[in-house]
Formats: structure tokens, C-alpha cells, sequence
């Protein structure tokens, strides 16, 4: 199972536990299921999903090398997630981390509220809006440990 992200994180020096496969498993399978109905990646291929959208996005990973944050405490808004990438992979490799996915497209917002059901994650939230509009809004504005 997965085992082209077990690759690619053992590259990246990320060892997964079996519930953070289970929970890619998951996301792989809901994804494609969802795609069906709503325009969420081009990239279907179950090894091709694992290597350009879930070990790409856990490549952000090294950006954390050597931060105060790196233990996983940081706050992260994924803007145009579309799919959830690269913000759900990177919830699932640090699930204390705060979250915050923002799309303007409800279609794709009602898939990352069932997927972050299904998998379980908590303090995750989820904006259909345009980033520039959250961009001035209080509660978002300089927040942020990292920004995608």
C-alpha cells in the first residue's frame, strides 16, 4: 500500500506511521471518487498521485528544517488548495499543526469538508472565498507560520 510515497518520504528523511498511510490511502481513494463529479486533479494514476501531489506536497517539509515550529506547533494557510494540496498532506505528516484551506470554488470546498471528515483531521478550517478578500480580515491577516 502506498508504497511510492514510502519511497519518497524515506528520500525526504519522513518516516509515516501506518495511520498516516491509512489516512493518504483514504484521502487517494475519496479524491478519485470525488473527481468524478467535480474537477479536482488531472492526475489520477494511483503511483502518480502518491509521487507529484502527496510526496511533492510533503516536500514542504524542508522548509521547516532548523524553524522554532519544526515539532509540528505552527499554522499554515494552503491558498487556492484546490484538492487539499499541499495543506492535507502536510496535516497528515503534522497532525498539531492549525490549518486553514482556502478556495474560492464551493465544489472544491465541499470535498475538502467531507475528505477532513473522513480522515479524522482536527483543526483544520475550511474558506470558500478569494484570497484577497481574507487577505484583510482580522482573524487571517499575519497569522500564518507558513503560507502556500
Amino acid at each position: 500500500m502506498m508504497e511510492r510515497l514510502v519511497e519518497g518520504a524515506r528520500e525526504l528523511r519522513l518516516p509515516l506511521t501506518e495511520h498516516q498511510l491509512q489516512q493518504f490511502q483514504t484521502y487517494y481513494e475519496q479524491l478519485m471518487e470525488w473527481n468524478h463529479r467535480v474537477n479536482l486533479t488531472g492526475i489520477t494514476d494511483y503511483d502518480e498521485v502518491q509521487v507529484k501531489h502527496f510526496v511533492d506536497s510533503l516536500s514542504i517539509d524542508l522548509t521547516l528544517e532548523g524553524a522554532t515550529w519544526a515539532d509540528g506547533n505552527f499554522a499554515l494557510l494552503d491558498i487556492g488548495t484546490g484538492a487539499g494540496m499541499p495543506g492535507i498532506p502536510v496535516k497528515i505528516l503534522h497532525p498539531a499543526a492549525r490549518l486553514v484551506l482556502l478556495d474560492s470554488v464551493t465544489k472544491k470546498t465541499a470535498f475538502l469538508r467531507h475528505v477532513v471528515e473522513e480522515l479524522g483531521l482536527t483543526e483544520v478550517e475550511i474558506l470558500t472565498q478569494r484570497a484577497e478578500n481574507v487577505g484583510h480580515l482580522p482573524g487571517y491577516r499575519d497569522r500564518f507560520d507558513l503560507v502556500v
